[in-house]
């Protein structure tokens, strides 16, 4: 399969396509042909370094596609089913091999695009106005950037 890795850390010319083997899935994951993953900060820092990684590494945490394979114990999720993910590594690949604990149903009518855009935005939002803060009625919040 395909996939975006870094095999040193630096500026965007730092990314490769290569071809690397498909990932296999435990008992408890699920693997999933990816339709589109998820670009955000954590990546940028890791391929420039600021998070330095073991490399080679395969960037990526978030994405969205269908399932093609199910481990072994994983009987609440079925092949075809269209899921998205965030915090599952390896995400900018063909084929991303996911925790069944990460794999979060997407309703029709939501596109598999828009699905892997919003699952580390929704993640950060909701651990901000539930555990940083509890937001609660009458509370006002000020979004001042359009970005993760």
């Amino acid at each position: 399969m395909r996939a975006v890795q870094i095999k040193n850390h630096g500026a965007p010319e730092a990314l490769e396509l290569v071809e690397i083997p498909n990932p296999k899935v435990n008992s408890t994951e699920v693997l999933v042909r990816n339709d589109f993953a998820g670009v955000n900060y954590i990546d940028v820092y890791q391929r420039s370094g600021m998070y330095p990684m073991s490399l080679p590494f395969t960037l990526g945490l978030e994405g969205a596609g269908e399932i093609v394979a199910l481990g072994d114990s994983v009987t609440d999720l079925k092949i075809g089913d269209r899921v998205a993910w965030g915090w599952a590594k390896n995400s900018y690949a063909e084929y991303v091999s996911i925790p069944k604990d990460s794999a979060v149903l997407i309703p029709a009518g939501i596109s598999t695009q828009v699905a892997a855009a919003a699952m580390m935005q929704c993640i950060t939002a909701h651990y901000l106005a539930n555990s940083v803060y509890q937001a609660k009625s009458g509370d006002t919040a000020l979004a001042h950037a359009a970005s993760g």
